[in-house]
């Protein structure tokens, strides 16, 4: 990643204000308190903040990198916030002033993936969240995620993926 230097060896990175910016910087501030915890796990806890936290931020750089047109980042921003309700695509069209064949056009001209790949990835990604820091059952997941049927899920999840959830569980411990 590549910051501005803020003066000789100190690099600065603006956080936008979204989902992602503040999630990020709630990271660190987690990743803060938990080193100063005092607890024999604090220390883990802040590395494993801390680099989630720079995950984010790259993530981030690569957007700012090849801007999209607004319309689609707040298509992309709307799937990131209501990932686990039933999103339509009529829905996410009317969200940003398109017409449903149009923002279907453009998110695949923008991003080279159909509007259902998006919807799909945010909720793999969360449910990879879920499945690492949490105990919920894979079930319990597949639903909070939005998907209306587990089965549904775990076959999805095991093409994503190339394992299933309980797999990815017993290989990511948190």
């Amino acid at each position: 990643m590549s910051w501005p230097e803020v003066i000789s060896g100190v690099f600065a990175i603006a956080l936008p204000e979204s989902k992602s910016g503040r999630a990020i910087r709630d990271l660190m501030i987690a990743a803060h308190f938990q080193r100063h915890s005092g607890t024999t796990t604090g220390h883990l806890h802040a590395t494993l903040n801390i680099e989630s936290a720079l995950l984010g931020c790259s993530d981030l750089q690569k957007q700012s990198v090849s801007p999209l047109d607004p319309r689609i980042a707040a298509m992309l921003d709307l799937i990131e916030r209501e990932y686990a309700s039933a999103l339509k695509i009529d829905y996410l069209a009317k969200k940003c002033g398109l017409s449903a064949s149009r923002l279907e056009h453009l998110v695949r001209e923008e991003t080279g993936n159909p509007i259902r790949v998006h919807i799909e990835n945010e909720r793999m990604r969360q449910a990879k969240h879920l499945l690492q820091f949490t105990r919920k059952t894979v079930s319990a997941i597949a639903y909070a995620v939005g998907y209306q049927s587990p089965k549904h899920f775990c076959t999805r999840f095991k093409l994503s993926e190339r394992c299933t959830a309980t797999q990815f569980r017993s290989e990511h411990p948190a």
